[in-house]
């Protein structure tokens, strides 16, 4: 996300993070936490650099219409305080936990957004701001809220709403990331076998494995099985009246059509008996009849896209149930509770590799806690800002 002008930026940091799901179940995303900023989270814009283009999308993005029924929207003014000191906190933090590669200074604030606290909780913000980094402004957002007086950040990163389990690939806006200090013992018990994963999975192939150095930044959300069951079954709901409603249109569609043809023989018929030249109305009715089958086949992928959705649906609430009963067994069979299950965390970390001249990376890591208390690497990628 983006806006505003100068011919010097020569790095644009968008928010990429929705269109992977979006498309199924698009009309019933009801409970997503969305604004302009989201449209594009999905998309890896977030290292677009020195292009017009790149600039371009984050900035019509930023002109895009809220998608949910709880949107973000204009900071309001006895706030507006408060942005540019989250703004400054923000890149000074970021300054801090070494999250740039290069020395960073605020200038000024671009364009921001503002979510609405929920009961006992913080606003949220999400702001987009001038960046000096090395005699070069860029373009950096960030989404930060206040917790016990101080300003807490979430990374706008690309990949970290991948999903562990299947029903979950179907409730993907409902996602509320939380920062946790890199002490927390979630971290400390995550981190060596966030680099035990990298290892085994991704460094199996290097001569001299990269080692964990530090992890310089981490987040969590907390599985909501409840919420996703309602998510679900509004969505079967939803994907169940489309193809209904899809249904009805075809078959009214088919009957107009017959009658279409029915005059089209009719007026044929009465041509030839007197001979006469009905090549204008055939015409007329050859336009219509084009016209009613294009609508007829937009209503039937309508209505198979709308069945697979209710399908799809269906079968990620039978899974998740399981789940859910799963749990419910747990509890009242007395068993132990495993600290954290049904976790994800994200790290961002930094590595070395190399012997004397080690050369170090960042690592952003995306990892799910299952119930039995075992960590499993969902997503990994480089990360710079």
């Amino acid at each position: 996300t983006a806006s505003s002008s100068g011919p010097r930026w020569s790095q644009v940091v968008c928010r990429p993070h929705l269109l992977e799901y979006f498309g199924t179940y698009s009309s019933t995303y009801k409970r997503a936490r969305t604004n302009s900023h989201y449209l594009l989270q999905r998309i890896n814009l977030n290292m677009v650099k020195g292009t017009f283009l790149g600039y371009l999308l984050c900035l019509l993005a930023t002109c895009a219409a809220p998608l949910a029924t709880k949107p973000w929207g204009p900071v309001p003014p006895a706030f507006q305080p408060l942005v540019e000191e989250a703004a400054r906190n923000a890149i000074d933090e970021m300054g801090v936990r070494q999250l740039f590669n290069e020395a960073a200074i605020f200038s000024r604030v671009v364009s921001s957004s503002y979510l609405r606290a929920e009961p006992g909780g913080s606003p949220h913000y999400f702001i987009i701001m001038d960046v000096d980094r090395g005699g070069e402004t860029a373009l950096v957002s960030v989404e930060t809220y206040k917790e016990g007086g101080e300003w807490k950040l979430v990374l706008p990163v690309p990949g970290k709403n991948r999903k562990e389990t299947a029903p979950e690939t179907l409730t993907s806006l409902t996602d509320d990331w939380m920062e946790i200090p890199t002490s927390h013992s979630l971290v400390l018990e995550a981190a060596p076998e966030a680099e035990r994963l990298l290892v085994t999975f991704i460094f199996q192939a290097a001569a001299s494995p990269p080692s964990l150095v530090r992890v310089l930044h981490a987040e969590t959300r907390t599985r909501d099985m409840a919420v996703e069951m309602t998510y679900l079954v509004e969505s079967e709901a939803a994907s169940k009246q489309e193809a209904e409603d899809a249904s009805a249109a075809i078959l009214s569609l088919q009957q107009t059509l017959v009658e279409k043809l029915s005059t089209k023989e009719a007026a044929l018929e009465e041509a030839e008996l007197q001979n006469s030249d009905p090549s204008a109305i055939i015409s007329a009715l050859d336009s219509e009849i084009a016209a009613l089958n294009a609508q007829l086949s937009t209503q039937q992928t309508k209505q198979e896209r709308s069945q697979a959705a209710q399908a799809q649906a269906a079968e990620a609430l039978k899974l998740l149930q399981l789940q859910v009963t799963a749990s419910q067994n747990e509890v009242a069979a007395g068993a132990a509770t495993v600290p954290g299950a049904r976790s994800y965390l994200l790290l961002l970390a930094m590595f070395k590799e190399g012997g004397v001249s080690a050369v170090t990376f960042k690592r952003l890591i995306l990892m799910y806690k299952d119930s039995s208390g075992t960590w499993k690497l969902t997503h990994q990628e480089p990360f710079a800002v």
